[in-house]
């Protein structure tokens, strides 16, 4: 994805959007756990109804904008892969009792913050809290859409660092580092667990089949005719005129393009005509089934060798694998943690109706 802050939109950007609307609906702007209702518990460690809403409407915002994103860069296909993520209050709750679940866990074990991901973390969390109260940077470029959603989660944020009466700095502190930390503290954990996953070396037909992903294009514009004399005419006016490109368009409408991993994947007609030798821009009848196509070919990008992509694919197919390994890890742990943890949902329907509040 072009804007790859996108992956930290969901921990960073709209965190505390939800607070904030949740404390609106329960009139209560200083001190949401005072008048909140406890949902759940996990050992006894108390989940109220806002951290719920905290979570979800956060999600529901971010998934807003990673969607419009995804949609502007990719087209409607990449949506695909982003609706699982699609939020639900049942799916927070979950995720809120798998956290706790594993900050308990690894504080139980001794377990402290991994500095230097903390460290990252503030970072991070610190530039985005920057935007969020003093605006994006300009080479930060959303879709108008996004951009909205950004602005308005933004005036929310703002208002409650001024009805906190705490300075930027005390703010992020009481709000952000808490958590941060517990975050650390897991990170750390699963470093050391992690170290018992080895992970083969990816076969050859993992490679290969790798490298169907990394396709060629050749862009171009075509017109078709009846026969040869007819498409050479058309070919000598325009290269001729003093903008064959702009010629070529206003008789072909439009500019085409298509992927390819092997030449022989072309249309017979787009294949003849292109020539090794030549650079783009440049000009070529091709026959093909008693047509005759002019081809106006823009540009070739072949598929990368395996020679020049082997070492990248194979780091990249064994970093692949750590993550299944690592999600394999997290999921085992977690469902270990479940069933022998006290965890009580008290009030189902409270958390499900969250969905009817969505400002």
């Amino acid at each position: 994805m072009k804007n790859k802050f996108l992956i930290l939109f969901i921990v960073v950007l709209i965190v505390l959007t939800g607070i904030f609307i949740y404390e609106k609906t329960l009139n209560s702007p200083k001190d949401t756990k005072s008048n909140d209702e406890v949902v759940a518990e996990v050992n006894g460690e108390k989940i109220y109804l806002s951290d719920v809403a905290l979570h979800y409407f956060s999600s529901v915002v971010a998934y807003k904008i990673q969607k419009e994103e995804i949609k502007k860069n990719f087209g409607e296909e990449g949506l695909e892969e982003l609706s699982k993520y699609e939020p639900d209050p049942m799916k927070s709750l979950n995720s809120i009792i798998d956290n706790k679940l594993l900050v308990q866990y690894a504080k139980s074990k001794g377990y402290r913050e991994d500095e230097e991901y903390f460290k990252n973390l503030v970072s991070e969390q610190k530039k985005w809290f920057h935007y969020e109260l003093n605006g994006l940077p300009p080479d930060i470029n959303f879709d108008p859409a996004s951009k909205k959603l950004f602005d308005e989660a933004s005036k929310l944020i703002k208002d409650m660092v001024r009805k906190s009466g705490l300075s930027e700095e005390e703010f992020f502190n009481k709000k952000y580092i808490p958590t941060l930390k517990d975050a650390a503290i897991v990170h750390s954990m699963f470093n050391d667990l992690e170290k018992s996953i080895k992970i083969p070396e990816p076969t050859e037909e993992e490679i290969e089949e790798y490298m169907k992903k990394y396709k060629g294009t050749v862009t171009f514009m075509k017109l078709t005719y009846d026969s040869y004399r007819e498409a050479e005419r058309e070919k000598n006016l325009i290269e001729k005129s003093s903008n064959p490109e702009g010629e070529m368009l206003k008789r072909a409408s439009k500019v085409d393009y298509m992927n390819f991993s092997k030449m022989e994947e072309l249309p017979p007609w787009l294949k003849n005509a292109i020539k090794e030798d030549r650079e783009p821009t440049y000009f070529e009848i091709a026959e093909y089934n008693g047509k005759y196509y002019l081809v106006c070919i823009l540009e070739v990008k072949k598929p990368p060798s395996l020679k020049e992509l082997k070492e990248f694919i194979i780091e990249d197919i064994k970093r692949r694998k750590l993550n299944e390994e690592r999600e394999k890890l997290r999921s085992k742990l977690i469902d270990e943690l479940r069933s022998k943890g006290d965890i009580k949902i008290l009030n189902k329907e409270k958390v499900i109706n969250l969905k009817n509040e969505i400002p």
